[in-house]
């Protein structure tokens, strides 16, 4: 309870600040002739701190609140927050000029899970990338403002999610997106945490893709982009030069865990493009990733080379691998996991429907939450789900649409017909 508040509006009520005992038995009596019920000069001495005691009881913050022309103390808290809110988001829509002081200290509640805080970065964020240049952003989104902890990348996850589609509407042409690009600090904070599948092909993605390569060159996530566009176009041997330069990188254990699953999903590629299948060190490797890594990072291990192995159709292999991944384990412990692991279970479903297992088909289905998928992928997940009904022979696919973003993943599920036009 913010009793500071409280203290504040009785004073402003009274007309003077309690700071002496006789300014504490004048407001006994004032209280008293208003509400005709008794606070004791004593209970008022120490809720304003002029004698030690510990948290007034609801009775005397009732009272309190009544002298404030309140029926209870809910209602009057209920009233300043309702107050306070209103007054904050006031002052933020109104603002035009942010010190550095005062971005970081809003930063620093966002980070520390203040809805407030967080609601207003997003209107501040909304208004900066539909309206300012791009060099603007820097305003915001430089990482010294942004302090690195466990929720860093969820926090900014959720932001860049929820302003992609403005994000993509300024950015529809190669020019744009080598402008957008050519500032590393907008690299670090967007590009690498806001990927569009549904554009890789042709669009927002695919220039930025193109741009980041040419900006900063060969590095595992814009060689994988790139990979995966020559893979969506039907021709994933011709991204076997941006598969060699991820698997010369190696296994990294202290890199981000969907860099390695990036990593182990170029194996499964390169495999697939020279022999049509994977090889059994790979697989072997792919296990014994799992093994290394946390239960509570499996979801973003798997989260790359999962759909990989699936889309090949390398059911067996992928179930196999699938014994060693405890994602589903912790996911009602971490919220990521929560919203990622719609991913395995699509590639999943793939490999089951491949193998006829209908029934553990369908508890994964049952178990998935197309409501809640990240824009990002969202598309790409549509597709996956579509390849998997299309696999196990539902004459009414409930995403075929979506199929029609990824051209070259239609070859991979061996079946004669195209999607509509």
């Amino acid at each position: 309870m913010n009793l500071d508040l409280l203290r504040r509006d009785l004073e402003r009520k009274f007309g003077r600040a309690i700071r002496t005992k006789t300014e504490a038995v004048d407001l006994e009596a004032d209280i008293y002739r208003v509400t005709k019920q008794l606070v004791s000069y004593n209970t008022i001495r120490r809720f304003f701190g002029l004698a030690t005691g510990g948290e007034p009881r609801l009775t005397v913050l009732n009272i309190y609140a009544q002298y404030l022309g309140y029926k209870h103390y809910q209602e009057y808290s209920v009233g300043q927050e309702r107050h306070l809110f209103y007054t904050y988001w006031m002052t933020i829509i109104q603002k035009k000029t942010w010190t550095n002081a005062d971005k970081k200290a809003l930063i620093d509640s966002v980070i520390k899970e203040d809805r407030t805080a967080q609601s207003s970065l997003l209107v501040i964020l909304q208004e900066t990338f539909r309206h300012a240049p791009v060099h603007e952003w820097l305003n915001w989104i430089d990482p010294e403002l942004w302090r690195k902890d466990d929720d860093y990348h969820g926090i900014k996850m959720f932001y860049v999610n929820a302003l992609g589609p403005i994000i993509r509407s300024r950015i529809q042409s190669q020019e744009e997106a080598e402008e957008f690009v050519s500032h590393p600090h907008i690299v670090h904070w967007i590009i690498h945490f806001f990927v569009d599948y549904s554009t890789l092909v042709s669009g927002y993605f695919g220039y930025v893709t193109a741009a980041m390569h040419k900006y900063h060159g060969d590095d595992i996530f814009n060689c994988g982009m790139l990979s995966m566009r020559h893979l969506f176009l039907g021709r994933p041997q011709e991204g076997r030069v941006h598969l060699n330069y991820i698997i010369a990188q190696g296994y990294n254990k202290n890199q981000y865990p969907i860099l390695n699953s990036r990593y182990l999903a170029s194996l499964v590629l390169v495999d697939w493009i020279d022999h049509g299948t994977v090889n059994p060190d790979t697989v072997a490797a792919i296990k014994a990733a799992f093994i290394q890594v946390l239960p509570e990072k499996h979801f973003l291990l798997a989260i790359e080379v999962f759909p990989i192995m699936a889309l090949l159709g390398l059911a067996p292999q992928l179930v196999q691998v699938n014994y060693q991944n405890r994602a589903f384990d912790v996911e009602c412990h971490h919220w990521g996991a929560a919203l990622d692991l719609d991913v395995s279970r699509l590639a999943l479903m793939i490999a089951y429907a491949d193998l006829g297992e209908l029934g553990k088909f369908r508890l994964l289905e049952q178990e998935l939450q197309p409501e809640h998928w990240y824009l990002s992928y969202k598309t790409y997940q549509e597709a996956l789900y579509a390849i998997a009904e299309i696999k196990l022979g539902r004459t009414e696919i409930r995403y075929k649409a979506a199929l029609d973003a990824f051209p070259g993943l239609w070859t991979l599920v061996k079946k004669t017909e195209k999607p509509n036009p």
